[in-house]
Formats: structure tokens, sequence, C-alpha cells
């Protein structure tokens, strides 16, 4: 499983589920869009192992 410090970019994204783990404040619901490629799937995978 991914976690933040595997994925390279996406910098403001990482923050901010970062800080929204960290402060406690999840959304019920989360848009992660882009390019195929991009990582989406990456960064969704590390959220979600990261913030259960």
């Amino acid at each position: 499983m991914a976690n933040f410090k595997d994925i390279i970019g996406q910098k403001q994204a990482k923050e901010h589920f970062q800080t929204a783990i960290e402060t406690g404040n999840i959304s019920h619901a989360y848009i992660i869009n882009g390019e195929t490629g991009s990582g989406r799937r990456m960064l969704a995978d590390a959220f979600a192992s990261t913030a259960v």
C-alpha cells in the first residue's frame, strides 16, 4: 500500500490530506480529479490507508 512519501508531486493535495488527518477534520467525501497517470489512485489509497 502506498503512503504519502511514495507520491511524487501533488504537494498541495498531499498537504491538504495530511492536515485533515492530523486535525481530525476529515470530510465525508473528496473529489480527486486529474489526467490518466497523474497519481489519483495512489493518492486516494494513501489517504484511505492513513485515515483509518
